[in-house]
């Protein structure tokens, strides 16, 4: 079987064709190389034509490896296939389809649908996965710690009643357990598969934000996703703790093309990010920026308070 990329139809066979097809959100100022979209483009193109990336082709190039590995690569796409990772579920992006032969009595049929960002996530599971063996369930919740990730009716902030917006409701979180066949997967799990988001309080919901202290003064603000009512638009909005009450901030957009903006149940955030003991933020693709606090996740972008301008300013964090 020849290996096979494509878009809506289209086949992809180099790399200025990915970049024609499918390149990232900034275009040319993100085509570059050693980000992200080109690299991953590369990988799967090193041959001058659609190939496996030569870890893959290493990882299968013999039978002993297959059949060490049989049974987690089994169990990977099993779990891939039923939905047990969203995130990495087709989407409309790019079809990579491929056959490792061994060489020694086999090969191995792997089938990859994903956005040209998530491609790289997918085959990550399916390299880690192989490589871990299936001995027991590892629960990934850990990873999404409440507060940093949703936010529980009973925090302080939420009890007060203080966090609400004339013309505006809450949306919440459900969330899933997710079990992966060792620890080192858990690093590959993410929001998309652990939460959905929901416009109605039930049992177990969480609302859609977090808490951090964004400005450096020691006290406690909040980031949640609110609907407007008169037009049903979400919008982040920022409670920044002012003595009894807070004040209110409203982010404008949400850069999240591949998820949120394919599917109103993925959370694109805010999720609270820790502020480095450096005082400095550093991103692979937006560069770095000194903060004076925490900061929070909304799609492809992470915010933090600006002092001297008063406001919250953005840098890209994701391509």
């Amino acid at each position: 079987m020849t290996p096979l990329i494509s878009k809506n139809g289209h086949q992809i066979d180099s790399v200025d064709a990915w970049c024609e097809l499918a390149p990232p959100k900034e275009g040319l100022r993100q085509w570059v190389d050693g980000q992200s979209a080109k690299e991953l483009a590369k990988c799967f193109l090193e041959r001058g034509a659609p190939a496996a990336a030569s870890e893959l082709r290493d990882l299968l190039a013999t039978k002993e490896n297959l059949d060490r590995n049989a049974g987690a690569l089994d169990a990977f796409l099993s779990a891939l296939s039923s939905g047990a990772f969203p995130s990495a579920r087709p989407r409309s992006a790019c079809v990579y389809s491929l056959e490792v032969g061994t060489g020694v009595n086999g090969g191995a049929d792997l089938i990859r649908a994903c956005t040209t960002l998530a491609c790289s996530v997918v085959l990550a599971y399916g390299v880690i996965a192989l490589s871990m063996g299936v001995a027991h369930a590892e629960d990934c919740m850990g990873r999404f710690p409440e507060g940093r990730f949703g936010i529980p009716f009973s925090h302080p902030a939420v009890a007060s009643g203080k966090l609400a917006v004339e013309g505006f409701s809450p949306l919440y979180l459900m969330k899933q357990s997710v079990s992966v066949s060792g620890p080192a997967i858990c690093d590959y799990v993410y929001t998309g598969d652990v939460f959905r988001m929901v416009e109605t309080r039930a049992a177990g919901t969480l609302l859609a934000g977090c808490v951090g202290d964004f400005d450096g003064d020691g006290r406690a603000d909040v980031a949640l996703l609110m609907k407007r009512q008169r037009d049903g638009v979400v919008i982040p909005m920022v409670f920044r703790s002012r003595g009894a009450g807070y004040e209110v901030t409203q982010i404008d957009g949400i850069t999240d093309p591949y998820g949120y903006g394919e599917d109103r149940r993925i959370w694109p955030g805010p999720m609270c990010v820790s502020k480095p003991p450096s005082g400095v933020f550093e991103s692979d693709v937006g560069g770095k920026v000194s903060v004076v606090g925490d900061l929070f996740i909304i799609g492809w972008k992470t915010y933090f308070w600006n002092p001297p301008a008063g406001r919250f300013d953005a840098i890209l964090t994701s391509d």
